[in-house]
């Protein structure tokens, strides 16, 4: 179980909002705040939580928290903000919590006052579900937990291995599946028969999990949402040869993520793109391009021709767009399916199916 320390702030005696895992002075100063705004929560739970908080295992940050609560209680609307600035978007645990309607971000120097505006967005809940987010997010965690599971492992069984380490390593293994259980609903593990029934248990748990890599997971697969190009899309020349960010797209990118998940991805390397991106305040997940191969995103938005495109990365989307036509509301409609246009999650599918003029700045970007 995550836990953070809680303030409640009460409103004539009746609970109203949450602030978890601040540090006590930054909890005076945002209670402060609320009190003297008149913030309409309706019949909503809040919570306003610090992505940096620590619970009672310092492994578990808010992150870990917001996600875990987004996904077992969807009616609970929850602000997440941090003193890291948009660089907090390079962790996948972040994207996979934005990745929930029921969420919104802000940094702590605009929490002061946009609070009220960030409690209202986590409580209407009108941004679709980033089921990418969320699954990307799963599946690499998954992977990097299942590795240490494995290799602990296998020290437990050597020879001389004493209980001290079986003790710790199934301790480590429960906490690992109750996170993944409570962010998928799914219901605990029993702890019937004794310690080395449950021993047992997690280590076939363990032996049996899945190698794939993360690409697997996505061939033949339909992917809700606008996929954007980096190179000459998003990041684009100037006059004068500079690099610099597109913002006239950022702009219409901002529009459809009320309306559609966004996806940035690129086939150059990530740590190079990441900075410019998040200097300008985009906070949307970044992924590699490579991961994709054979699937089918709903829209992609990039400077190549759809040719092009689909014949360098075997990548067939239900529609293609340049950015010039993205920008100016051109769009060609979607490849006609045999099933309802509008995507709710990754499916299996049914049937396959020149850069504006920059400007060099960018205002904050909601994710």
């Amino acid at each position: 179980m995550i836990q953070l320390d809680k303030l409640i702030i009460l409103k004539n005696g009746v609970e109203m909002i949450k602030l978890v895992g601040f540090q006590a002075a930054i909890e005076g100063v945002l209670q402060k705040i609320i009190d003297e705004k008149n913030i309409e929560t309706g019949d909503r739970e809040v919570e306003i939580v610090s992505a940096e908080g620590e619970g009672i295992s310092s492994e578990f940050t808010g992150l870990d928290y917001v996600f875990a609560e987004a996904a077992a209680n969807p009616d609970k609307a929850i602000v997440l903000c941090s003193i890291t600035g948009p660089f907090l978007a390079n962790e996948g645990r972040f994207q996979a919590a934005m990745g929930y309607p029921n969420v919104s971000y802000c940094d702590m120097i605009t929490l002061t006052k946009d609070v009220e505006a960030k409690v209202a967005e986590a409580i209407g809940a009108k941004r679709p579900k980033d089921e990418l987010a969320i699954e990307l997010s799963n599946a690499k965690m998954e992977q990097t937990m299942i590795a240490s599971l494995k290799h602990g492992l296998d020290n437990v069984r050597r020879a001389g291995s004493g209980p001290e380490a079986k003790t710790k390593w199934v301790a480590d293994a429960m906490k690992y599946y109750e996170t993944i259980n409570k962010a998928n609903n799914v219901p605990e593990i029993p702890t019937e028969g004794g310690s080395e029934a449950i021993f047992e248990d997690l280590a076939y748990k363990v032996d049996s999990a899945d190698k794939a890599n993360v690409e697997s997971k996505f061939v033949g697969k339909e992917l809700p949402g606008v996929f954007v190009d980096v190179e000459g899309t998003l990041l684009a020349k100037d006059e004068g040869g500079n690099e610099v960010v597109n913002m006239p797209l950022v702009e219409k990118l901002q529009e459809r993520a009320l309306t559609s998940p966004i996806t940035i991805w690129t086939d150059t390397k990530i740590d190079y793109i990441k900075g410019p991106l998040r200097k300008a305040g985009i906070l949307w997940k970044i992924v590699p391009k490579e991961y994709f191969k054979g699937c089918i995103p709903e829209e992609v938005v990039d400077d190549l021709s759809e040719a092009e495109f689909e014949a360098k990365y075997e990548i067939k989307p239900r529609k293609f767009t340049s950015p010039a036509d993205f920008i100016s509301g051109e769009e060609k409609p979607l490849v006609e399916a045999a099933v309802s246009n509008e995507i709710q999650a990754i499916t299996e599918p049914t049937q396959e199916e020149a850069a504006p003029a920059p400007i060099p700045s960018a205002p904050g970007t909601s994710a």
